[in-house]
């Protein structure tokens, strides 16, 4: 009986268990009702929503209206239908929750007496899955279609959507035309084709004229721009009524006249972009088939089918080759919009860059360089600009220059260090990067190189050099004129445009212990002077164990009496430096 006891325990429990499961599974299946019918509550109460079903049945059913006033072929159907782009763009824009709008449409144009109303219903349930169709396919991420029909790619989706997804709502309303007894089971076939092919234009036609011209993408067009397209427009028309009075009046049976639009709309489609292309095609087809439905133009001569597919082709013919060119210009337009940035933003990396960048030929003359490389330099660009690089590289540097020159030839570049002369007679110290440029045919074209100024470390390098150099000499017991001299000379390393000195105080008087870069005569002027009678800036630095800084010799009191020697010597300041022994 115990065993049977802890049994049943065990088995209630796993019943109330499955019974708290239900419980849980039936409570989330009711929550995920209330969240998929909340939206659909929420347009439901909304009157804004309710306004935009409206809306779009009311445009839906004067579209309509608009297409059978125009139908001039097979079993009355028209070769523009512009409910279906009316219903395309309403679900691109707001999206498949409007199809109540399509719905009501239909049933408006049935009860307006323009065709069956059962008919009419079942063509609008037939173009409410033809949106569907085509909002779920442009809105594949792969497909990445963009509303303003900007590229080419844009304009051959939608293209090739009004061909594919036309076929829902042209096999529905062909079927329903036939169930309702309104045309032969016979003609069934030739019915689709021609519903086809107008809904397919009314996508083609109507769709890119409503997505370009809404609200959110009006471009504000000045007086001159009005005036050409009004002209643009009006030669369109003209050229239009020429074709259709010339064959009507005169019995010109000249296909080839419709031609005559085409520059016209080309010419729109290039200087006005989507919106003008929308607008001519949609001009276009109002004149091609107002002229058909009166019985005048170029397809006038040819039967009833025939003359419809002829019109069909054009129109859609017409609206592609306007869209296309406008895309093509648009696209241009971005590419160079898009160059000018990049070009800008070249420009300014390159001027703001910390780096010197010269641009040369494949004939060794320069063609570019930036401020910075002025800046090191110290020459203007129009200086450097069109003359060769030998120019300004100084003789030092030729033979490395025909070195790297022979090297190219071959492809080769390697990073090299280049001492330059600026303008002001100074020498930098330059590493070079170069990179080649190769044209088309993968031949050297040129080259460019950043320069890096290294001239500081280079004068760190030099000055750890010297002095080892120096210490080096003083430990192998050197005469100390010899020291002296080694130590002038790595200061003058490191400087170029400056001539070093060291004199030794003895008695009170100063003499010359190097000088090996200034030219005797100076050096024989101021040997042994004494440094108490107030006579030039070393004397003084001797005397009173202060720095001396001399901006002019030419004019300082202290210079007066070697004025003479240094004009003759080149000397144009002084910088003085006392060193007091230990």
């Amino acid at each position: 009986m115990s065993s049977a006891h802890h049994s049943g325990i065990k088995t209630e429990g796993r019943l109330d268990g499955i019974a708290a499961h239900a419980a849980l599974d039936r409570r989330s299946m009711l929550d995920g009702v209330s969240r998929r019918l909340a939206p659909l509550v929420a347009h439901t109460l909304n009157v804004t929503y309710w306004k935009q079903v409206l809306l779009l049945g009311l445009s839906y059913w004067l579209g309509g209206e608009l297409g059978t006033l125009v139908g001039s072929g097979y079993g009355g159907i028209s070769p523009l239908w512009p409910p279906a782009g009316i219903a395309l763009f309403a679900f691109l824009v707001a999206g498949r929750r409007l199809w109540p709008g399509i719905v009501l449409g239909s049933l408006l144009l049935g009860f307006s007496g323009r065709a069956a109303w059962g008919v009419s219903l079942v063509t609008g349930i037939g173009h409410l899955f033809e949106a569907m169709l085509g909002v779920y396919l442009l809105r594949l991420p792969r497909i990445d279609f963009k509303f303003g029909m900007q590229r080419v790619t844009d304009v051959l989706l939608l293209t090739g959507l009004a061909v594919g997804a036309a076929l829902i709502a042209s096999m529905c309303g062909a079927f329903a035309m036939a169930i309702a007894e309104l045309a032969p089971w016979s003609d069934v076939r030739m019915i689709w084709l021609t519903w086809w092919l107008g809904d397919a234009v009314g996508i083609i036609v109507v769709t890119p004229l409503l997505l370009v011209w809404r609200p959110k993408r009006q471009v504000k067009f000045g007086a001159r721009q009005l005036t050409e397209l009004g002209a643009l427009l009006g030669a369109v028309m003209i050229t239009g009524w020429l074709n259709f009075y010339l064959i009507d009046e005169h019995q010109l049976n000249i296909p080839l006249m419709l031609y005559l639009m085409l520059p016209f709309t080309i010419l729109t489609a290039a200087r006005f972009r989507q919106h003008g292309a929308t607008l001519v095609s949609m001009l276009v087809c109002v004149v091609m088939l107002w002229g058909t439905r009166h019985g005048y133009g170029a397809f006038e001569p040819y039967a009833g089918l025939d003359r419809l597919l002829l019109s069909i082709f054009y129109i859609a013919m017409t609206a592609f080759t306007a869209l296309s060119v406008a895309a093509l210009f648009a696209e241009r337009l971005h590419t160079e919009k898009a160059l000018f940035a990049s070009r800008e933003q070249y420009r300014t990396l390159v001027g703001t860059m910390n780096q010197g960048l010269g641009v040369q030929d494949k004939h060794g003359l320069v063609t570019y360089v930036n401020d910075r490389f002025c800046e090191i330099v110290g020459y203007g660009r129009e200086e450097i600009v069109g003359k060769p690089v030998t120019a300004h590289i100084g003789d030092i540097n030729q033979a490395l220059w025909l070195e790297l020159i022979s090297a190219r030839r071959f492809g080769k570049t390697e990073p090299y260090e280049l001492e330059v002369r600026r303008k002001d007679g100074r020498r930098v110290y330059l590493q070079a990067s170069p990179q080649l440029i190769f044209d088309e045919d993968g031949a050297p074209a040129g080259s460019f190189a950043v320069y890096t100024d290294i001239t500081q470390r280079k004068r760190i390098e030099t000055t750890l050099s010297g002095r080892r150099e120096v210490l080096e000499r003083l430990a192998t017991g050197a005469p100390l004129a010899e020291v002296l001299a080694t130590l002038a000379e790595t200061a003058e390393d490191a400087r170029s445009d400056m001539r070093c000195s060291v004199m030794i105080v003895e008695a009170g008087r100063l003499r010359i212990g190097a000088a090996p870069s200034l030219p005797d005569f100076y050096v024989d002027a101021l040997h042994d002077i004494d440094i108490g009678g107030g006579r030039g800036a070393d004397a003084t630095a001797a005397r009173t164990g202060m720095r001396m800084i001399v901006d002019d010799v030419l004019t300082h009191p202290y210079w007066y009496a070697y004025r003479g020697l240094a004009r003759r010597a080149g000397v144009r300041s002084c910088w003085s430096e006392p060193i007091v022994s230990s």
